[in-house]
C-alpha cells in the first residue's frame, strides 16, 4: 500500500538555476506586462519595450519605443496588432504596432484626470482615471475614439480587469464591481467595505483572487454582486501583479520576491515555490511554466516548473542596527551585537522567527569596532583604550575593565583566549584570560604599510588585516598568543575610501570595499606565493562578504541582497542563489545556518543559508557520505513513512522509491 509522506528533498528554498535571463530596463522600472503571438510588451514609466518570446529562455529585444510627439505609452494591452495605452495625462493612446519597429499613432483621447489602467473588450476601451472615474471609450474606429460614458468608482482607483460583463477595479485600499453590460450607462454593482487593503484582484472564472495586507485572498464571484471570501493564504509582503495561466497564479511581492500557486483547488491555493532573485517585483506574466517578472529596473525570466520554498524566516523593524562602516557580531549563545553610532545592541536570535531586542547600551567613551567571545564584548574606544563588557546578563550589559592606551585601535579580532588590535602598521596582542584585566602579550611592527587600515579577518590561528591599497597582511598566532608576521600580499587591486571588508575559510580570501569594482577572491593557502583568482562584479556595490562551508555570501548594499556562490572550486566561482532584502544594507553576518543582513534604516533580515543547498537524496541517514549504511536507513524509513523514503518526489512512499534511491545513490552527490 502506498502511503503518503511529506517530501524532504524535492523542495529546495534557492532555485537560482530558475533564473533563465535577467535584463537591466535603463532605469525604466516596468509597469505592466502582456504578451501577444510571440512578443512580450513591457510597459515602462515614458516608454515600451517590445521582446521576441520566441525561443522563451532567451528573449529578444525586438524594439524600444518612448514618449514622443503625439505618443504616448503606459499601461495598456495589444490586440491584434494594436495597441491601447493609459497614458497618464494624455489619456487614451492608440498606437499601430503592427510592426514593431515603427509605432504609428493613431489617436489621442484626453479621459479626465491621469489615466491609470485600462482594458479592451468588444470594441470598447475602458480606462481607469485616478480622479475615481472609469471612462469607456469606443474604439471601433481606432483614429477616432469617442466617449460615451463615465463612472464614478472608488477613490484613487489603480488597476482594471474584465470578467464577462462585469468590470473589477481596485486601488490601494480596497475593490469595486461595476456591470459593464451597457457600456453607455456602467452600474457599481459591489464595493468591497472589509478593512484590508487590496492591492490587486484577478477575476478567474468564477473565483477572484485578491492581493491583501493580509495574504492572497480568493473570493467567490459567481455572483459579481456579491463577492464572497473563501479564504486566505497569509502572504509577508506588498502584493501585485496578479497572473493565472491554467492552474498555475504567479503575483510579486514585493519584500519576498515571485510566488507561484497551484490552484487546481481554486478556493484553496497551494504555494509551490517563492524565487527571491529579483529585486521589487510589482508585475508577473505567467506563460506555461515560464513566468516574466518585471521589478525594479530589472526584467527577468524564470523557469517555475519546480517547487521552491522561501528561505525568508523573520525581520526586525529598524533601529540600533548598522548604518555606516560598523558592524555585527554574534556569539555562541546565539546574542547577535550590531554597532551604529557608538551605541551598542543585543538581539537575541537564539530563536530565529522571533528575534527580541535584550538591551540598547552606549559605551561610557566612544565606540569604533567591537569583537565578542563567549559572554564579554571588547570595544575600541578612540584614545581611551579597550573596554570590556560583560554580557554575562544581557539585559544588563556592565563595562568591567578598561586598557587604557592613548591612540586609536582600528579594528578587534579574538581567536581563543586572546585579543588582537590593529593599530596603524603595528598589531597588538592581548591575554584575555581575565577579560576584566586584559595583560599586553606583545606587538609586531609591519614596515612601509601604504594606505590606511581598512579590515580585518581570523581563519583557525591565522589573522589578516586588509589597508586601502589592497595589501593583506597575514599573521600566524601561536597557542601561546604570540604574533608571527607571515608575510603581505601586495599585488590585490586598490580599494579606495570606501568602507572595505574581508573574509577568510581555509585560506580562501574575499575582499573589497564600497568603492572598489567588486568582491575579490584570493588564494592565500601558501602565504609565500598568494595567487589572484578574480573578481565577481555585482550588480550595484559591494558591501561586505562572508564564507562559510565553501560558499560566499556577498552583499550588494545598494540592491540589499545576498548573492549566494559556491567556492568549492575557487578558481571557477558559481553563483549558486540570492537572498533579495529590497532596501539597502550595510552589514552581514552568518551563524550557524543563519544569514542575518540589514542596515539602522530599514531594519534586519535573517534567512537560512541551507536555502541553496541541493539535498543528498541517497544520504538517508543524514551523515553527510553515501555509503550502504543508507540502504538500511532507506529501509527504516520506508517502514516508518519518513521523508527519506521519498527518492522520486512524487510525494507518496512506495517501492519504486527503492529503485529511485538505487539510481541516486550511483549518481552521486
Amino acid at each position: 500500500m502506498a502511503h503518503s509522506t511529506t517530501a524532504q528533498s524535492q523542495t529546495i528554498e534557492c532555485g537560482y538555476e530558475d533564473l533563465l535571463w535577467e535584463e537591466d530596463t535603463d532605469c525604466h522600472s516596468p509597469r505592466d506586462l502582456w504578451k501577444e503571438n510571440n512578443l512580450l510588451y513591457v510597459a515602462t514609466y515614458g516608454a515600451l519595450k517590445i521582446y521576441d518570446v520566441t525561443e522563451p529562455d532567451e528573449p529578444i529585444l525586438a524594439a524600444s519605443h518612448f514618449d514622443s510627439e503625439g505618443i504616448f505609452y503606459g499601461r495598456g494591452v495589444v490586440v491584434n496588432g494594436i495597441g491601447y495605452f493609459a497614458a497618464s495625462s494624455s489619456g487614451l493612446s492608440i498606437i499601430d504596432l503592427s510592426n514593431p519597429n515603427t509605432p504609428i499613432h493613431l489617436s489621442t483621447l484626453p479621459t479626465g484626470s491621469n489615466a491609470v489602467d485600462l482594458e479592451v473588450s468588444g470594441g470598447i476601451a475602458y480606462v481607469v482615471n485616478i480622479n475615481d472615474t472609469l471612462t469607456a471609450v469606443d474604439v471601433s474606429n481606432n483614429t477616432n475614439p469617442t466617449i460615451i460614458s463615465n463612472t464614478t468608482t472608488i477613490d484613487s482607483p489603480q488597476r482594471i480587469s474584465l470578467q464577462g460583463d462585469y468590470a473589477f477595479i481596485n486601488s490601494f485600499s480596497t475593490f469595486t464591481c461595476i456591470d459593464v453590460s451597457t457600456p453607455i450607462s456602467p452600474t457599481v454593482v459591489y464595493v468591497d467595505s472589509s478593512p484590508v487593503q487590496i492591492t490587486a484582484f484577478k477575476p478567474h472564472g468564477d473565483i477572484a483572487y485578491a492581493c491583501a495586507r493580509d495574504g492572497l485572498r480568493v473570493y467567490d464571484i459567481a455572483d459579481p454582486s456579491q463577492p464572497t471570501l473563501l479564504s486566505t493564504t497569509p502572504g509577508t509582503g506588498p502584493t501585485t501583479g496578479i497572473s493565472i495561466h491554467g492552474k498555475m497564479l504567479s503575483c510579486a511581492d514585493f519584500d519576498e520576491g515571485l510566488f507561484t500557486y497551484d490552484i487546481s483547488t481554486p478556493e484553496t491555493p497551494e504555494l509551490l515555490g517563492v524565487r527571491s532573485q529579483i529585486t521589487e517585483p510589482t508585475e508577473t506574466l505567467l506563460v506555461g511554466d515560464r513566468c516574466y517578472v518585471a521589478g525594479n529596473r530589472r526584467l527577468a525570466a524564470f523557469d517555475v516548473s519546480t517547487p521552491r520554498q522561501s528561505p525568508f524566516i523573520s525581520s526586525l523593524q529598524p533601529g540600533k542596527f548598522p548604518a555606516t562602516a560598523a558592524s555585527s557580531k554574534i556569539n555562541d549563545n546565539g546574542l547577535l551585537f550590531s554597532l551604529s553610532n557608538g551605541s551598542i545592541r543585543c538581539v537575541d536570535i537564539s530563536d530565529p522567527t522571533t528575534p527580541i531586542v535584550v538591551s540598547d547600551y552606549t559605551p561610557i567613551n566612544p565606540t569604533t569596532s567591537i569583537t565578542v567571545a563567549g559572554n564579554y564584548l571588547y570595544t575600541t574606544a578612540a584614545g581611551v583604550g579597550v573596554v570590556t563588557i560583560d554580557y554575562t546578563n544581557p539585559a544588563l550589559p556592565a563595562e568591567i575593565g578598561l586598557f587604557e592606551y592613548s591612540f586609536l585601535f582600528d579594528e578587534i579580532q579574538t581567536t581563543n583566549s586572546f585579543i588582537y588590535f590593529w593599530n596603524g602598521d603595528v598589531l597588538y596582542g592581548f591575554n584575555a584570560t581575565n577579560p576584566g584585566s586584559l595583560s599586553q602579550i606583545g606587538y609586531v611592527e609591519v614596515d612601509d604599510t601604504p594606505g590606511n587600515f581598512a579590515a580585518s579577518a581570523t581563519d583557525g590561528s591565522r589573522g589578516y588585516f586588509l589597508n586601502t591599497s589592497g595589501r593583506i597582511y597575514m599573521f600566524q598566532f601561536t597557542p601561546s598568543g604570540d604574533m608571527i608576521y607571515l608575510g603581505e600580499y601586495n599585488t590585490g587591486p586598490y580599494l579606495g575610501s570606501g568602507k572595505a571588508f574581508i573574509s577568510v575559510s581555509n585560506g580562501i580570501a574575499v575582499y573589497g570595499s564600497w568603492s572598489s569594482t567588486g568582491f575579490h577572491i584570493v588564494d592565500l593557502t601558501n602565504q609565500s606565493f598568494p595567487q589572484f583568482l578574480g573578481t565577481i562584479s555585482p550588480q550595484e556595490t559591494p558591501e561586505g562578504a562572508v564564507i562559510q562551508s565553501e560558499k560566499a555570501y556577498l552583499l550588494d548594499g545598494l540592491l540589499g541582497s545576498v548573492e549566494v556562490v559556491d567556492l568549492s572550486n575557487p578558481a571557477v566561482p558559481v553563483k549558486i542563489g540570492k537572498f533579495a532584502r529590497n532596501e539597502y544594507a550595510t552589514t552581514i553576518a552568518i551563524h550557524e545556518d543563519l544569514c542575518i543582513f540589514g542596515d539602522g534604516i530599514h531594519g534586519l533580515r535573517i534567512v537560512r543559508t541551507g536555502a541553496c543547498d541541493v539535498p543528498c537524496l541517497p544520504d538517508t541517514n543524514n551523515d553527510g557520505q553515501l555509503t550502504p549504511t543508507d540502504f538500511t536507513a532507506w529501509i527504516g524509513a520506508f517502514n516508518t513513512n519518513a521523508p527519506e523514503c521519498d527518492q522520486n518526489g512524487d510525494g507518496m512512499c512506495t517501492p519504486t522509491d527503492f529503485t529511485a534511491w538505487i539510481a541516486n545513490y550511483n549518481a552521486g552527490c
